[in-house]
């Protein structure tokens, strides 16, 4: 998807009721949303508190400013960076998904990602901390990100805006259907269409009727994930996760509300996909082996197989990614 005027956009059709498969039927619509001047991709890096024997090597990266980063002496530029002592919170408003939300909700397919490390702070950023009596201020970017779909929603009272969401998992190169329920879940094929790119054929979506019902079934979903423990990480995410919010915003204004307001807008169809990798680390360092050695193997191939495609797709330069 490329965000540039004068572009077409592809969009995802009205949904299916709740519990049916995605269609494949699409539309197209033109109009810019006020965050396409936004870069294709924006890389921010979250630096975590050094754990003890980190400090005792004396290695490590800091933070330098807001968009600098230093890793063992030598210097990094980001969109933004976050030292160890950014809340939850702050991360919310300055990595930019705010302004991805609103893009969605206009229409577009926006997408954000973490990738790094086994022990980083991946999914304690995307997904945050998913007990029961967790504080709210421990949520990471999806419940966030769903409270504030849910705000735009009511602030567009002239719009009928009816939402969509989806989980898997991706596993050992299986795709699991994490709304499923069951432990024993069936692989999806993944398939691809000629013209619109890929999809995950019976894929299910659970209609997003109101906040809490919402967040209850997206906790739900995700903590039947799978997941190990090693020698870098107690509870270590041992997928490639993605939730997925689809969103239809439909004209439901009146004769006089066109009259007052100018033509009634299109229907658009956006969605917003939140991605937590599984952790890229090497075998060696976490003590891996047997089955928690091919689960390293398995995620690393599409760990790095993901981010070259996006380096590759956003630079120029030849010989090399900007990012590793």
């Amino acid at each position: 998807f490329e965000a540039t005027p004068g572009r077409h956009v592809y969009v995802c059709p009205p949904l299916p009721a709740a519990g049916t498969e995605l269609g494949m039927e699409v539309s197209s619509a033109e109009e810019e949303p006020s965050s396409a001047s936004l870069e294709q991709v924006s890389v921010c890096v979250r630096v975590r508190p050094p754990a003890s024997h980190e400090k005792a090597g004396g290695k490590g990266l800091s933070v330098r400013d807001a968009a600098t980063i230093e890793v063992n002496s030598k210097l990094f530029s980001c969109a933004k960076a976050f030292d160890p002592s950014a809340t939850q919170q702050e991360v919310f408003e300055g990595c930019g998904v705010e302004e991805l939300l609103e893009a969605a909700m206009q229409g577009y397919r926006a997408t954000i990602f973490a990738y790094g490390q086994t022990g980083a702070g991946k999914t304690h950023t995307v997904l945050g901390e998913q007990s029961k009596d967790a504080a709210e201020d421990l949520e990471g970017l999806v419940p966030r990100g769903i409270r504030r779909l849910f705000e735009h929603k009511q602030a567009r009272h002239k719009r009928d805006i009816r939402m969509r969401v989806s989980c898997l998992e991706i596993y050992r190169e299986v795709v699991s259907d994490l709304l499923d329920g069951g432990r024993d879940r069936t692989s999806l094929p993944v398939r691809e269409h000629p013209k619109y790119g890929f999809f995950v054929d019976g894929l299910h979506l659970a209609p997003c009727t109101n906040l809490g019902a919402t967040l209850t079934t997206v906790t739900a979903a995700l903590r039947s994930r799978t997941t190990g423990s090693h020698d870098l990480n107690l509870r270590s995410s041992r997928s490639h996760c993605m939730l997925t919010v689809h969103i239809d915003s439909l004209p439901q204004a009146t004769d006089d509300d066109a009259e007052a307001d100018g033509p009634v807008q299109p229907p658009t169809y956006g969605s917003i996909t939140f991605v937590d990798l599984a952790g890229s680390e090497r075998p060696k360092a976490t003590g891996s082996s047997g089955t928690g050695e091919s689960e390293v193997s398995a995620a690393a191939a599409t760990t790095v197989a993901a981010v070259t495609t996006v380096a590759a797709a956003t630079t120029s330069a030849p010989g090399g990614l900007p990012y590793q």
